[in-house]
C-alpha cells in the first residue's frame, strides 16, 4: 500500500433523535441576536436551531483539524516506514524508567499477574491443606 494514499477519515456521529436534557445560555449583543435571527429566517429555522446546528458544525470542524494529521508523501513514507521497522533495544534510561513504573503504578497487567501468583499461592495452600485433612483423617483420636 502507498502511503501516501494511507488516510483515516473521522466522521462525527449526530444522533438525530437524542433527548435534549441539557441547557445553553449566552448572552450576546443585540447586533449578533439580529444576525442570528436574520440568518436562521433565512435557512427557515428558529434562531436555538440556528445557532445550535452551526455551532456544532464549527465545533466539529475544530475536533476534525485538531484530531487529522495531514502528511506529504515524504513524511507519510518515513512515519509508515517508522512504524513498520523493528522497535529499537531499550536504553539503560529506558530501561529504569521501566522499572521505576513497575515499581508505582498500578496496571491492568499487574494486577492481573498478582491475581495470577495469589491464585498459584491459593492451589499450593488448597493442596496442602487436602494432604493435611487426609492425614489428619487417618490418625485416630486420642482417647481420654
Amino acid at each position: 500500500m502507498c502511503a501516501a494514499k494511507a488516510y483515516i477519515v473521522h466522521m462525527p456521529v449526530k444522533l438525530l433523535d437524542a433527548p435534549k436534557a441539557e441547557r445553553f445560555v449566552a448572552r450576546v449583543t443585540r447586533a449578533d441576536k439580529r444576525i442570528f435571527q436574520q440568518a436562521a429566517a433565512l435557512e427557515g429555522h428558529s434562531m436555538a436551531t440556528f445557532v445550535i446546528h452551526h455551532a456544532r458544525e464549527a465545533a466539529e470542524q475544530i475536533l476534525a483539524r485538531r484530531n487529522t494529521i495531514r502528511l506529504n508523501a515524504e513524511d507519510s513514507s518515513r512515519f509508515v516506514e517508522a512504524l513498520l521497522a523493528p522497535p529499537r533495544p531499550p536504553n539503560a534510561r529506558m530501561k529504569r524508567a521501566l522499572k521505576l513504573y513497575r515499581e508505582t503504578v498500578v496496571s491492568d497487567v499487574n494486577v492481573k499477574q498478582a491475581h495470577a501468583s495469589l491464585a498459584c499461592n491459593t492451589r499450593a495452600t488448597s493442596r496442602m491443606d487436602k494432604t493435611s485433612r487426609r492425614s489428619l483423617s487417618r490418625t485416630k483420636p486420642n482417647s481420654a
